[in-house]
């Protein structure tokens, strides 16, 4: 296949994002059941902003400089992604969260 290896950062963005989709899926229905949530929500928000920054970071690599120009979208979603991940925090304690839901720590 042409451009093989660029295919695949595509299916992995793709991947990334849904996986972080069905974590938050999961935490709402958990939720909405009345149930404690709170490993599935620390689940999502740590793939939430795996998803968002790897993605964009890829894509302005696959783009090439062109990502950066500000006529396209995307240096706008990068921007975006740093600030959700200062504004909201990194994943370093939600996956302790996580880690201590499982037994982990």
């Amino acid at each position: 296949a042409s451009f093989q290896s660029v295919q695949h950062d595509c299916a992995d963005m793709v991947n990334a994002i849904d996986s972080a989709r069905l974590a938050t899926y999961q935490a709402i229905a958990r939720l909405e059941d009345g149930l404690s949530a709170d490993r599935e929500i620390a689940m999502a928000k740590v793939l939430a902003n795996h998803a968002y920054k790897w993605t964009t970071l890829t894509a302005q690599q696959l783009h090439g400089g062109i990502a950066f120009m500000e006529e396209y979208d995307l240096q706008m979603w990068t921007r975006r992604a740093k600030v959700a991940e200062l504004k909201f925090g990194t994943s370093g304690p939600h996956r302790e969260v996580f880690a201590q839901s499982m037994g982990l720590v």
